[in-house]
């Protein structure tokens, strides 16, 4: 009689554990489970905070400016999930973003200056972050990647993960009226430069069309969707590039976007 009693008290913990966690021992997948599953996710937020290293080059002809760089990056907690929070942070790791690596940049007088990031965007279970990495050599330059990614997966969000995939090129079109549109504010903006300037600008926007390849370049607000496009513009004439970042605002996506996905709660 006691040991059915211990035995029963053994099988309905492990059931309520399996409730509360939503994990069995064969089921070790990083996800948010349980009650997230059922779609209460969408409220969840992820934990960040900085973690700043400050690294020093080595070398005996480094100018006194290039001596150290500093890279930040994100710590990610996730419903207390570290498997899940550590899956995040490898998507925000500056080195697999930028292919870059940090121990080439400890030579003499190499490009780095700071590795830095932006929360965008941190609410139903969407997380929006933009990757910086900015440096000099013969001029200063820099460098962005967005990340968009699902707090409940761990994963980084594709345009197929939130979008119609069938509609991909309505798609396309509506986002290309949006670039059309810069690129003629650009134009319009260097009509009194010199004639040379202009057609050089005009030579650089050749074949440069927004097209199903850079769908998955995007950001996310309570407001729309910004597609970001790199027109490629050299540094010395950066500042007549079009504006390269696109925002469609849900009631013009509520055509595209997925009912059921993460997107799906803006266009109900």
């Amino acid at each position: 009689m006691k040991q059915s009693y211990i035995f029963t008290v053994f099988i309905v913990t492990i059931a309520v554990c399996q409730s509360v966690f939503g994990q069995t021992a064969e089921d070790s997948s990083p996800r948010i489970s349980g009650a997230a599953n059922r779609g209460l996710y969408t409220s969840l937020q992820a934990g960040i905070s900085p973690l700043k290293h400050t690294y020093k080059r080595r070398g005996k002809n480094i100018p006194p400016y290039k001596k150290s760089f500093v890279v930040i990056d994100p710590l990610v907690i996730v419903g207390g999930n570290r498997l899940l929070s550590q899956n995040i942070e490898g998507l925000l790791d500056y080195e697999r973003v930028f292919e870059v690596k940090i121990d080439e940049q400890l030579k003499d007088d190499n490009w780095l200056d700071e590795a830095s990031y932006k929360v965008n965007y941190n609410k139903y279970g969407i997380l929006v972050v933009t990757l910086t990495i900015s440096g000099s050599t013969a001029y200063p330059s820099s460098s962005n990647r967005t990340v968009v990614i699902s707090l409940q997966t761990g994963k980084q969000l594709k345009a197929q993960d939130i979008f119609d995939s069938a509609k991909f090129t309505q798609l396309v079109a509506a986002v290309r009226i949006v670039q059309q549109n810069g690129i003629k504010t650009a134009l319009e903006q260097i009509a009194n430069n010199s004639p040379d300037e202009i057609a050089s600008v005009r030579e650089m926007l050749q074949g440069k069309d927004f097209t199903e390849d850079n769908l998955n370049h995007f950001s996310v607000s309570d407001k729309g969707v910004t597609f970001i496009y790199d027109y490629g513009f050299p540094h010395a004439v950066l500042a007549l590039e079009p504006d390269r970042d696109f925002f469609l605002p849900y009631t013009t996506l509520k055509l595209f976007i997925k009912r059921d996905g993460l997107l799906g709660r803006f266009i109900r």
